[in-house]
């Protein structure tokens, strides 16, 4: 399941950043790189919330959750699927 998350969101920031050829997979370092800002965060977290069919207070958000696609897994999915 979380291969599968991790492809729907790593798709979604190649289409988010189009313009830009850049190689994003699942460990790559989002914020530092420039490749996210704050709105695409907020996009982010609409799209986390639509997969993991839960909500997520922005007031509760770590930026350290945002860093890669492997964080936001294991922050909102692995999380719940041990928990």
């Amino acid at each position: 399941m979380s291969d599968e998350i991790k492809s729907r969101i790593v798709d979604y920031l190649k289409e988010a950043i189009k313009p830009r050829e850049l190689e994003i997979n699942a460990q790559t370092e989002l914020i530092e790189s420039g490749i996210v800002d704050s709105l695409n965060i907020v996009n982010l977290v609409l799209l986390l919330e639509e997969l993991s069919g839960t909500s997520i207070a922005f007031e509760e958000l770590d930026l350290d959750d945002m860093v890669s696609v492997d964080a936001m897994v294991a922050k909102f999915f692995l999380d719940k699927e041990l928990g």
